[in-house]
């Protein structure tokens, strides 16, 4: 019996190496693709019978610094590889790893044989389903109805994406999704977080709603053509509507130019759109008091009501810092100022 086990394992152990060198795929090259933070991941691998040896991915419209940094490591790192399960995501690059994953495991399908390409019209349970996808600042919800055929209605649910910066991709999305029966659209320039949750709470909604073919739905976009030419001459073009930007913009108009402003977002004013949070002076006239929060102008009818000058005690304050000052000035610090420069304090 003890000769017969014995027998038994070494005729196990002779098969066991032939069966760990059994070809996991057939040699040759294959594509797969997948919808990233700014839009279409391609991977496209070249494998032998186990594992793959060459690796191409393209992704133009991912963030350069983020999902772009990510894609030039996975060109390496994916060497090697057989199962795209198997594969790290890359830190701060999530939404762009997942697509390398996803389309690198569509790929290595097609090198087994299991890939079959799914030509199926699209087709829905019809009724309003509730999606959610990641924002910029939490969960995104979407309400999408749908007919038998097509997503018919979205409307905005609960979210906290930035106001003038994210909830701006809202409309413009919503219109093309409809328009295209797909997410496959376009990004909003400078929403690019929102515009990436929008899809996914859309495409969760139809996944809720049995989508027959997800992929051709992911896919479905509307072009959007280049219109005619702009050609015009101006004096000063100044690129970024923000403070700077409006401030230099005025400043050369009141100059005597022409002046043309080009702002990629759907909101002029950069920062200031979004600056809040605290104030600090170290001055405690500008500072607001509590114990007297709303001061009567202490200045008759000429000047405008405020609260930058608080009181007398403080304007003699502002004023006597002001001397004190002008009085440390040297000759030196005054040079090159012009004879008819003056400092001027403002009452209100």
């Amino acid at each position: 019996m003890k000769k017969f086990v014995s027998l038994l394992l070494v005729v196990m152990m002779a098969i066991v190496p032939f069966a760990g060198n059994a070809a996991t795929f057939t040699p040759g090259e294959y594509t797969g693709t997948a919808t990233g933070f700014g839009g279409d991941v391609t991977v496209k691998v070249t494998v032998d019978e186990n594992a793959v040896t060459a690796v191409e991915i393209t992704g133009e419209k991912e963030t350069p610094a983020l999902g772009g940094a990510a894609i030039e490591k996975y060109a390496t790192s994916l060497v090697g590889v057989s199962d795209a399960d198997a594969v790290d995501t890359v830190a701060s690059a999530t939404i762009t790893s997942n697509a390398v994953k996803e389309a690198l495991g569509k790929a290595l399908a097609q090198a087994k044989g299991e890939a079959t390409e799914n030509t199926a019209a699209l087709a829905f349970t019809a009724g309003t389903y509730t999606g959610v996808g990641s924002g910029y600042n939490g969960s995104v919800e979407m309400s999408v109805t749908f007919s038998d055929t097509a997503v018919t209605a979205i409307e905005v649910g609960a979210n906290k994406e930035t106001q003038y910066v994210g909830d701006v991709a809202f409309e413009p999305m919503i219109a093309d999704i409809l328009a295209a029966n797909g997410t496959g659209v376009d990004a909003v320039s400078g929403a690019t977080f929102t515009s990436a949750a929008i899809r996914s709470a859309v495409n969760d909604a139809a996944q809720q709603a049995g989508c027959t073919n997800l992929d051709a739905f992911k896919a479905n976009k509307v072009v959007h053509e280049a219109q005619d030419p702009i050609e015009e001459t101006y004096d000063v073009v100044i690129v970024g509507a923000g403070g700077a930007g409006i401030a230099a913009a005025a400043q050369a108009a009141q100059d005597g130019n022409t002046v043309l402003v080009i702002e990629k977002n759907a909101q002029v004013g950069g920062n200031t759109l979004v600056s809040g949070g605290q104030y600090q002076s170290v001055m405690p006239y500008l500072v607001w008091d509590p114990t007297d929060p709303d001061p009567v102008n202490p200045w008759d009818d000429s000047f405008e009501s405020g609260t930058a000058i608080r009181s007398q005690a403080a304007w003699d304050q502002w004023e006597n810092e002001h001397e004190n000052w002008m009085s440390s000035l040297t000759p030196t610090d005054l040079q090159g100022w012009s004879t008819d420069s003056k400092i001027e304090g403002t009452r209100g």
